[in-house]
């Protein structure tokens, strides 16, 4: 039953449907198919919120690997600059630009795309 926090920039979406997976790193394997995802904001602070007042359940799960020279892999398929755009809107970002930025500073990143 993971909880798990999000940036205040996409609670809007997640509240909305617009924003339905996230990309986390999983080194202890807490996200696994069918668990229960408690979605906040805020965690460990005062400010802490539920983003929604219901948990949501791991639907789908995908290996992610972003690579320091800006390369995506979903599994072994290496995305086009269009798949990652894709992507990267799906997970709540306006561009490709936002999306390499945002994690930039966790790269090189291997992961599981969490789907709710």
């Amino acid at each position: 039953m993971p909880a798990v926090n999000f940036h205040p920039r996409f609670a809007q979406a997640i509240r909305d449907g617009l924003k339905t997976q996230t990309i986390r790193e999983d080194k202890h394997g807490r996200y696994t198919l069918g668990c229960k995802l408690y979605l906040y904001t805020g965690m460990r602070q005062a400010t802490c919120a539920p983003i929604l007042e219901v948990f949501v359940r791991c639907k789908r799960l995908e290996p992610i690997s972003i690579e320091l020279n800006a390369d995506v892999f979903v599994g072994a398929h290496k995305l086009t600059r269009a798949e990652v755009l894709t992507l990267a809107r799906a997970d709540g970002f306006t561009s490709e630009l936002d999306f390499y930025q945002f994690f930039a500073p966790r790269l090189p990143l291997k992961g599981k795309i969490v789907h709710w």
